[in-house]
């Protein structure tokens, strides 16, 4: 018989290897073939779903993971790069630099990491915009003998910055469609507009502050409190424009939070509205107030009269176009919040301005009938004629503050009825927020993919609304409750006929009082130049000197 098979060799042992390389066991990866491992790795993941519940899954899963990552490491520089590459196209450039991006998005979008990729490119798109902020002070603010920065300078050039970011969006609202697709695409606006504002808040604040402080007790009268209400106002116009380039967002929460965030360097200042309010009126009428009361220091004959009842018309009405502005300050920064501590900021500098006009006229009235006045030694008919003018400077204050107070009354029931609107719009995404099963007053938002546009006092009431309105929506409905109660109701008993006022409370009730104590310091003074020549005569140390007691009695008879 043949000889039987000889038994078959052992087999080799195998190679030395520790078993937490996993470097050894997973493919090979180079700069070359990036494209060629996203797709074996998109095929090996496949795999491992499919081998789901067989033993060895933890192993898969690392080799998988590391896999994964270094990728991720030999993809970051070829993204980097596309990112420089795309940015040559902010001005309009050609469609295909966008290709090099749109590769790394296809491929980061294969490995599950797009928050990897949206996070570098938003962090990649406002540069220039940064550079123009910070190039500002440097090169284009003309600066004062005091070295601080030219308010009017910042607020004539921060429009122009603002439209350097209104164009950005708009070219990256095409880009980000090119490259995230339209579900993605005006989410990533919105982050590149966060990006814009994000590192320049600190230093936004610090450049208002330089405007005007926000210190209500401070005494520099550095800037004023205008240029910080005209550069909300611009921010306003901004965010309301900047919107149409966000249409579509899918997470409207997102954009709420970014414009919060956006107009934050103005909170302090809605929020101590009525301080710096007092303190900007303070400066703007102390000159007033200084020409007031030195009216009255030279008058000694009917010239000097004449001047300062001119001079006094003319000042008379100087306060109202400063509450004038005042109340269109508050309508802007803070639409009806803190109505309250406003109205009671505008009544001191009215009732403040009243008084200094008062006392000039008392102290007037004094001089000029006095017993060594010229008046009493001759008497002038346009004597009688300058203390009607000044009775007709009461008359005049009088119907201007009545028609403030009319004015005051139309604005704030129009701001009612945007408080009104809002908190309704409110209420309703906290509803809906929490039916759907999570949200409530702190995570719901009034803006929702239907509204396609937002105008400024949209903005502005959404802003005022986060600031000034309180957490809670019974606070909220407590502060219109208050804007309703001095505008007279909620308007109905109005469009009905009704009395404007009848159902509000005194406006301006210290201002009241003082406009009381004007007129009749006013008749007060007619009287005095009217009778002052008798008396002249009629006070017991002139009595004695009149001519009929020295008369003799056939002259007498």
């Amino acid at each position: 018989p043949p000889p039987p098979f000889p038994p078959p060799p052992p087999p080799p042992p195998p190679p030395a290897t520790s078993p937490t390389d996993d470097t050894d066991r997973s493919p090979s990866v180079t700069a070359a073939n990036l494209a060629q491992a996203v797709s074996a790795l998109t095929t090996l993941e496949n795999g491992n779903r499919a081998l789901r519940g067989m033993p060895g899954r933890e192993d898969r899963d690392g080799i998988l993971e590391d896999f994964r990552r270094r990728i991720e490491v030999l993809l970051k520089p070829r993204l980097l790069a596309a990112l420089q590459t795309a940015q040559g196209g902010t001005s309009g450039g050609k469609g295909g630099e966008l290709g090099p991006l749109q590769q790394c998005a296809v491929m980061y979008t294969s490995l599950g990491r797009t928050a990897v990729l949206m996070e570098e490119y938003v962090k990649a798109r406002p540069a220039l915009v940064h550079k123009l902020w910070f190039g500002f002070s440097i090169s284009e603010s003309p600066r004062k003998a005091s070295g601080a920065v030219n308010s009017e300078g910042f607020v004539a050039w921060l429009p122009g910055w603002y439209d350097s970011i209104l164009k950005l969006l708009a070219e990256e609202r095409r880009r980000s469609l090119a490259v995230f697709g339209s579900e993605k695409g005006p989410e990533i606006t919105a982050r590149v507009l966060d990006e814009c504002f994000r590192p320049l808040l600190s230093s936004f604040s610090t450049r208002l502050s330089t405007l005007f402080s926000t210190n209500d007790s401070s005494s520099d009268a550095t800037g004023s409190f205008e240029s910080i209400c005209a550069s909300y106002e611009a921010t306003l116009r901004f965010l309301s424009l900047a919107y149409d380039q966000m249409i579509g967002c899918k997470n409207p929460k997102l954009i709420h939070v970014i414009y919060a965030r956006v107009a934050s360097p103005f909170a302090p200042y809605q929020r101590k509205f009525s301080k710096l309010e007092l303190k900007h009126d303070t400066i703007v009428m102390a000159d007033v107030t200084n020409d007031v009361q030195s009216v009255s220091q030279s008058v000694q004959d009917l010239d000097g009269l004449q001047d300062a009842v001119s001079r006094l018309e003319a000042l008379a009405p100087f306060v109202i176009p400063v509450v004038e502005g005042a109340r269109s300050r508050f309508q802007l920064l803070n639409c009806g919040y803190q109505i309250t501590q406003t109205l009671s900021t505008i009544d001191k500098i009215l009732s403040d301005h009243i008084a200094e006009l008062y006392i000039a006229i008392g102290t007037l009235s004094a001089t000029m009938t006095s017993s060594t006045s010229v008046i009493t030694q001759s008497f002038d008919d346009l004597y009688v004629q300058c203390s009607l003018d000044i009775l007709k400077i009461a008359g005049g204050f009088v119907q201007s503050l009545r028609g403030f107070e009319c004015q005051t009354h139309d604005q704030l029931r129009s701001m009612g009825v945007g408080l009104r609107a809002s908190l309704a719009q409110m209420a309703a995404a906290d509803d809906g927020g929490t039916n759907g099963g999570g949200g409530g007053a702190s995570s719901a938002s009034d803006l929702n993919n239907s509204v396609d546009s937002l105008s400024m006092v949209e903005v502005g009431t959404l802003l005022a609304r986060e600031v000034c309105g309180g957490k809670t929506r019974e606070q909220r409905q407590e502060h219109l409750a208050t804007l309703q109660r001095f505008a007279g109701g909620d308007g109905r008993a109005i469009q009905q006929g009704g009395n404007r006022a009848s159902s509000s409370p005194e406006l301006f009730p210290h201002t009241r009082e003082e406009l009381k104590k004007l007129i009749t310091t006013c008749q007060t003074f007619v009287f005095d130049v009217c009778s002052s020549v008798p008396n002249h005569w009629l006070s017991p140390s002139n009595m004695s000197e009149l001519k009929i007691w020295r008369a003799e009695d056939n002259e007498e008879q």
